[in-house]
C-alpha cells in the first residue's frame, strides 16, 4: 500500500468522483430516470434543483480538495518511523495469534458459542409470517415489526449487523489457521446476520462483502489475482443491484427472492453501470439542492450535530426531528447541512475533516499492513456517510478516530 492510498489520497479520489458525476449531469442535462431503468431505482434524488447554483457546489468541492492536498502536504513521511513501528506491529500481531493462540481460541470458541446462542432466541422471537413475506422492506430491520419491543430483541436486533462483521473476519481467519471449529461457528453467526440482510434489502450485505475480501487479503498474505479481483467486484456489484431492485419490487421476504433474482438478471447491465455511479456519486447533487430549499435550524440543532457525546448525553434525539429532506428516502447529507448552517459552522466541518485527514495520514506513516487498511476503510465507511447522510451520522466517528489518531501519535513521538 503506498502514496495513492494515504487517507488523504483516497478522500480526494472519492471527492473528485463525487464531483465528476455532478458535472456529468450538469453538462448532460438528463433527469433522475435516466439513472432508473426497469424498475432498478439507483436514486431518489430530485435532479430540479438551480443550475445557476454551480459556484456554491465549485466552493464545497475545491474546499474539500484543499482539506485533502493540505492533509497530504503536510503529513509528511518517515521512512525510519514507518520501519520501525512496522516491525513493532506485526510483532505485536503475531504475539497475540500465534504464541497464545491456544488461549485465545478458548475464549474465542465460548464467545462465538454465546453470539449463536444470542441469535437462535433471537430467530426464535422473530414473527416468521412477516420474515417470509411483507409490504416494506424496511420492517426487518424495525425490532417492533418483525419480532417485539423487549429490550434483548431490539438491542441484538441493532447489534446483530455488527456481528455478523466480526464473523466474517473470524471466519476468514480461522479458515486460514485450519482451526475448524471456530470457522464453523464463526461461519454459522455470518450466515445468519447475512440472512436477514440479504432478506431484507440491506446494503449491509455490501460492506460484508468489502470485509471478507480484504480478510483474505490479509490473513491470506497474498495480493489477490486478476481473476479473484473480478470474482469479489462481480459478487459486490450483483448484490449491490440486487439490493436496489429488491427494495423497488413491492413485496419483500424470503418468498420473493426467486423473483427478484430473475428481474436482476434480465436488467440491462449497461445501464445499470450509470446508476450505480449515481448512487455511488450524488453527493455534490445532493448539495445542489439546497439551492431550492430555505430551511432554518436551531441553534441547538447546528451545535448538536458537531456534538461527541451520545443522545443520552447531549439530548440530540429530542431535536432530531428537525432534519430536513430533499425527499422521503433522501437527507440532506453533512456538505449540504454544514452549507445550509452557514460559514461558521463549514468551517468547522472543513477543519474537522482535515483533523482526520491529516492525523490519519501521520498514523498511516507509522503502521504496518493492517493498521493502514483499518484507516482506509474507516476512511471509506464515513466518507460515504458524510456524502448521503446528515452532519450527526458521521462527525463523531471522524471526532473519535482523530483523537485516537493524535493519542498514538503522541506515544510513538
Amino acid at each position: 500500500m503506498g502514496k495513492m492510498t494515504k487517507p488523504s489520497a483516497v478522500f480526494c479520489l472519492i471527492v473528485l468522483f463525487n464531483f465528476l458525476i455532478y458535472s456529468f449531469v450538469i453538462i448532460s442535462g438528463v433527469d433522475r430516470e435516466y439513472f432508473n431503468v426497469d424498475g432498478a431505482y439507483f436514486t431518489s434524488m430530485p435532479f430540479d434543483f438551480d443550475y445557476s447554483y454551480e459556484t456554491g457546489v465549485v466552493v464545497v468541492f475545491l474546499s474539500l480538495m484543499m482539506c485533502g492536498f493540505g492533509a497530504y502536504l503536510m503529513s509528511g513521511t518517515s521512512a525510519v518511523e514507518h520501519k520501525n513501528s512496522n516491525v513493532n506491529f506485526n510483532f505485536n500481531v503475531k504475539h497475540i495469534l500465534n504464541e497464545k493462540s491456544s488461549r485465545y481460541d478458548t475464549q474465542a470458541t465460548l464467545i462465538l458459542l454465546t453470539l449463536i446462542l444470542f441469535s437462535l432466541v433471537h430467530f426464535l422471537m422473530i414473527e416468521k409470517s412477516v420474515l417470509w413475506y411483507n409490504l416494506d422492506y424496511q420492517i426487518i430491520k424495525t425490532p417492533e415489526d418483525i419480532g417485539n419491543s423487549g429490550i434483548f430483541f431490539r438491542m441484538y436486533h441493532f447489534l446483530f449487523r455488527i456481528v455478523g462483521i466480526f464473523a466474517a473476519v473470524t471466519m476468514v481467519y480461522y479458515f486460514s489457521t485450519g482451526k475448524f471449529l471456530n470457522f464453523a461457528a464463526s461461519f454459522v453467526l455470518f450466515s445468519y446476520s447475512f440472512f436477514l440482510l440479504y432478506v431484507g434489502e440491506s446494503r449491509w450485505i455490501n460492506i460484508y462483502i468489502f470485509v471478507l475480501f480484504f480478510s483474505r487479503y490479509i490473513f491470506f498474505r497474498r495480493k489477490p489475482s486478476f481473476l479473484e479481483i473480478i470474482f469479489w467486484l462481480v459478487i459486490f456489484v450483483f448484490l449491490f443491484v440486487k439490493v436496489i431492485v429488491g427494495r423497488n419490487f413491492g413485496v419483500y421476504g424470503v418468498a420473493v427472492q426467486g423473483e427478484i433474482i430473475s428481474e436482476v438478471a434480465s436488467l440491462n447491465w449497461i445501464a445499470v453501470l450509470f446508476g450505480m455511479m449515481i448512487n455511488f456519486g450524488d453527493g455534490f447533487l445532493n448539495l445542489a439542492n439546497t439551492s431550492v430549499h430555505d430551511f432554518l435550524y436551531s441553534l441547538e440543532y447546528k451545535v448538536g450535530s458537531f456534538s461527541p457525546f451520545p443522545s443520552v448525553i447531549d439530548g440530540f434525539s429530542e431535536i432530531q426531528e428537525e432534519e430536513h429532506r430533499i425527499s422521503l428516502f433522501v437527507p440532506f447529507n453533512a456538505l449540504s447541512e454544514a452549507y445550509s448552517f452557514g460559514a461558521p459552522y463549514f468551517l468547522l466541518l472543513l477543519f474537522i475533516i482535515f483533523l482526520f485527514l491529516y492525523s490519519s495520514d501521520r498514523v498511516y506513516n507509522l503502521v504496518g499492513l493492517y493498521g493502514r487498511l483499518i484507516l482506509v476503510v474507516i476512511l471509506f465507511w464515513n466518507v460515504f456517510l458524510m456524502f448521503g447522510y446528515p452532519i450527526r451520522n458521521v462527525m463523531r466517528v471522524f471526532e473519535y478516530v482523530t483523537l485516537i489518531n493524535f493519542i498514538i501519535i503522541i506515544r510513538k513521538s
